[in-house]
This record gives structure tokens, C-alpha cells and sequence, in this order.
């Protein structure tokens, strides 16, 4: 039979590493950025390349243009650089600021905390 004590430490050992996999999770995820020198030609399977103001490519899944701030992220920069017939679709905005945009689109946000982020993101830029 299991002591009180023993279990409470084999509980907090599980929940460190279920914390660890969520953190090693989250980190692929985040891991997203590509160099130019080493970028594929071709992006993975349900995924798309973009590129950020300040040259940085950046791979994104599809799924992710549901997000209301992706498509006016898109809208923008269909106004500011046109439609791309052939060639990476440029964001206009920093690789920072996409990176983010990326890392919270994956944990899925409620749509008021990106309202938040975009209108801080507006007001930064102007």
C-alpha cells in the first residue's frame, strides 16, 4: 500500500512531465521560423510559407487562416503589396509580431484576446 507521501510525489513527478511535454510541445510548434539559406522549396503538407517585413520566412499551417486576425493580417497585405502570383506572401508586419500571432493562434485564443493583440498591434505601428 502506498503512503500519503508517496503518491503526492508521484503525482507532482507526473505533472512535471506532462508540463515538460506541453513545453516541448509548444516548442516545435514555436520553432516555426526558417532560415533563408536553409529554407525547402516546398513547405510541408498543410502549410504555407510566408515572409515577415523584415525578411524572415516563416512556415504557418493552413488551419490557422480561420483566425479572424490572420485573414486581416492577409487583407492588409493584400492592400499594401497586392496579390502574389508567384513568390511568398509578404505580411506587413515584423517577424516578431507574427511569431506571436502563430503562438497563440495554436493555443486558440478567444477572439477578444486578438482583438486585443491586433489593436495593440495598430496602435504600435501607427
Amino acid at each position: 500500500m502506498l503512503s500519503a507521501k508517496k503518491l503526492m510525489k508521484m503525482a507532482t513527478k507526473w505533472q512535471r512531465q506532462l508540463k515538460l511535454e506541453e513545453k516541448r510541445t509548444l516548442l516545435q510548434r514555436s520553432k516555426s521560423f526558417i532560415n533563408s539559406n536553409t529554407s525547402p522549396a516546398v513547405a510541408d503538407k498543410d502549410h504555407f510559407v510566408a515572409c515577415a517585413m523584415d525578411n524572415r520566412r516563416l512556415v504557418i499551417p493552413v488551419p490557422y487562416l480561420y483566425s479572424d486576425i490572420f485573414r486581416e493580417l492577409l487583407r492588409m497585405s493584400e492592400e499594401e503589396f497586392g496579390l502574389p502570383k508567384d513568390g511568398l506572401i509578404m505580411f506587413p508586419c515584423d517577424s516578431f509580431f507574427l511569431e506571436y500571432v502563430v503562438s497563440t493562434s495554436c493555443r486558440s485564443l478567444s477572439s477578444s484576446l486578438h482583438q486585443g493583440l491586433w489593436n495593440k498591434h495598430v496602435l504600435v505601428s501607427n
